[in-house]
């Protein structure tokens, strides 16, 4: 991604979302610029149901919306100066990002990256939960990061984690 225009800084901070914080699009699309408490390091989520979670933010997802915010997003809205939408993601006419727009950016992304791999937004969701439970993260957390109402919707993701316990097991335990 090319963080020396808006679009790229606008691009770079969306893909931090998405992955550092496993936000749903529609949740990533909604977000306002009153959602994001730098001082905590939280994102405040409307999530289904209009239910409120707070999910935290690492310190590569703040730079980069930091850029995205102070410099690549002032440049997005020049073209609707007067009617600048709330919405923290923009388009490149300066309106708000839509799901399919996140789609499609993703897409040029991987393009541009010369990747023949086809990546849809909610599999950078998939990833953040497998990675934390790769990496130990309890799996109430985890349930609670990603605004799932049920335990068991949260366990499709130790799945994964026990495709990866069983191949460390066959790699590693001696008498394998």
């Amino acid at each position: 991604i090319d963080t020396t225009t808006a679009i790229g800084k606008r691009n770079m901070a969306l893909m931090e979302v998405l992955y550092g914080s496993g936000l749903r699009v529609s949740e990533l699309c909604s977000l306002t610029p009153k959602n994001l408490d730098f001082s905590n390091a939280m994102i405040k989520v409307i999530g289904k149901g209009q239910k409120e979670r707070y999910v935290p933010m690492n310190s590569r997802t703040i730079e980069a919306l930091h850029n995205y915010i102070h410099i690549g997003r002032p440049e997005l809205i020049l073209k609707v100066e007067n009617k600048a939408p709330e919405e923290l993601f923009v388009n490149r006419n300066g309106g708000p990002l839509t799901p399919r727009g996140v789609s499609v950016i993703i897409d040029q992304i991987l393009n541009d990256a010369a990747e023949s791999i086809h990546v849809y937004p909610h599999m950078l969701r998939h990833t953040f939960a497998t990675h934390l439970l790769d990496g130990g993260a309890d799996l109430r957390s985890v349930q609670e990061m990603l605004g799932h109402s049920n335990l068991s919707t949260t366990q499709i993701y130790t799945h994964l984690t026990n495709q990866k316990l069983k191949s460390d097991y066959m790699e590693y335990f001696p008498r394998n």
